[in-house]
């Protein structure tokens, strides 16, 4: 791969090719990376990918136009090439008073080491990685003779530099390297199947254990044999740290300033107001150490940060980016993120997790009298909006009697509103879980009451 230090220089080549066409301002996001995974079924590899991609994304700005172009041309003339046409298509656009540059960006980025790469990470052969793979399908096959097969079960990884720099002066670089395992396996048992799943990340293979994956996606296919709905009622449900999580990720987009100054946020007056349990804390840490969304600085240049969305239940600010920060006379709060080269910085969480409390899953579960300690969650991203709040989904776990788990519950609807479930949150266990989603979040187990759900 190409050293940082001659990607950087590209990319402050890119931007003052864009000035020099005549741009008031430019900046040049430049990547170049390398991906592989590995598929498994039946004890055999059934699927093997490599691949590697480069790219350069130019912004340039003309009187408070915007152009953008994109190329895969890392060569001076094709950046040049493109950062030209960037300028061009400004012509094309409406001046707006509030694009342009962060204003918070640095010339020179502070020496940090945030351990997003591992030594251990080109260590392993292709076929260690294999194995890996296989050793995951094996021990959720030997977990419980009622585990029949997988549905997926996968190894990837991904390594990537990342260089930025604009005609303000800043210029910045970084390495990152991620890897993980998901196993999807299979129960069966008097003609009912059920599945299972588990994930795992980390920088590098080396992190991952390969019997621990493969024996939770066993066991929680197993768990739910013998399963059916339950009476309609309302009550407490205790949240798997993966599946509020999955929550998580529904609810983020409503934290979006721009999302908010658009009117699609159900958060967007609420900033400085008391709108979830005392018990929650939500952060978003683009600074932290070894964390899969981590960087030194945005997508944008801006340096990132620890920034306290909720805390203790209290809303204190929205996520911005240079534009929604300019909009609303404030400043970057560092999530200036870009899907690919292909794309102009949005706004994304980074590192976005619950703060843990003290207690741990089994106490948490021992306080609720009737409850379900919910599995999983379907149809989620089409029944929770975060412009009105409304949160609908099927759902799967086990009943909880008396602060026990027992039998499985399927097939039933849990229904509330964005805004009860975080007004209602009324323990926060201490398992903490990260899962890259995009971004990263994080969360432990999380118990809230006054949650509707439907079954028979």
């Amino acid at each position: 791969m190409m050293k940082k230090e001659a990607l950087v220089e590209l990319a402050a080549k890119a931007a003052d090719a864009a000035r020099a066409a005549g741009a008031d301002a430019a900046d040049a996001y430049l990547t170049r990376g390398r991906r592989m995974s590995v598929d498994v079924y039946q004890g055999e590899p059934e699927l093997f990918e490599s691949a590697e991609t480069a790219g350069a994304g130019i912004r340039a700005f003309r009187q408070g136009r915007l152009g953008y172009s994109y190329t895969t041309d890392l060569s001076e003339e094709g950046l040049a090439a493109a950062a030209r046409v960037a300028y061009q298509n400004a012509a094309a656009s409406d001046p707006d008073e509030f694009n342009g540059l962060p204003v918070t960006a640095d010339s020179i980025m502070p020496d940090v080491d945030l351990d997003l790469t591992s030594e251990e990470y080109s260590r392993p052969t292709t076929a260690e990685k294999i194995a890996f793979a296989l050793e995951v399908e094996k021990t959720a096959l030997a977990t419980d003779s009622r585990v029949t097969g997988s549905e997926s079960v996968t190894y990837a990884e991904e390594e990537e530099t990342v260089a930025l720099a604009n005609t303000a002066g800043f210029a910045g670089v970084y390495d990152r390297q991620t890897c993980y395992s998901f196993a999807d396996v299979m129960a069966e048992e008097k003609g009912e199947i059920q599945t299972g799943f588990s994930y795992a990340a980390g920088h590098s293979l080396a992190e991952l254990d390969a019997a621990a994956t493969g024996r939770e996606a066993a066991e929680r296919a197993v768990v739910m044999l013998g399963g059916s709905t339950a009476p309609s009622a309302t009550l407490t449900a205790v949240f798997d740290p993966l599946v509020f999580v999955q929550l998580l990720t529904a609810i983020a987009p409503a934290l979006n300033a721009e999302a908010a100054q658009k009117g699609r946020s159900f958060l967007a007056s609420d900033v400085g107001r008391r709108v979830a349990a005392a018990a929650f804390t939500l952060v978003d840490d683009g600074h932290l150490p070894a964390g899969l969304g981590s960087a030194p600085f945005d997508d944008e240049g801006v340096a990132t940060q620890t920034t306290p969305v909720f805390e203790d239940g209290v809303l204190k600010t929205l996520l911005f980016n240079s534009y929604a920060a300019r909009t609303a006379g404030t400043v970057s709060t560092g999530n200036g993120r870009r899907g690919s080269f292909h794309s102009v910085p949005g706004t994304s969480p980074t590192n976005m997790f619950v703060k843990p409390g003290e207690p741990d899953r089994a106490a948490i579960i021992a306080g609720v009298e009737t409850g379900i300690y919910v599995m999983g969650l379907q149809g989620l991203h089409a029944g929770v909006s975060p412009v009105t709040g409304q949160f609908s989904a099927g759902a799967y776990g086990l009943r909880i009697k008396s602060g026990r788990l027992a039998e499985p519950i399927r097939e039933v609807t849990i229904a509330s509103t964005c805004a009860a479930i975080l007004n209602n949150i009324s323990a926060v266990g201490s398992d903490i879980r990260f899962v890259p989603m995009g971004a990263s979040f994080g969360s432990p187990t999380v118990a809230v009451d006054g949650i509707v759900l439907s079954g028979r």
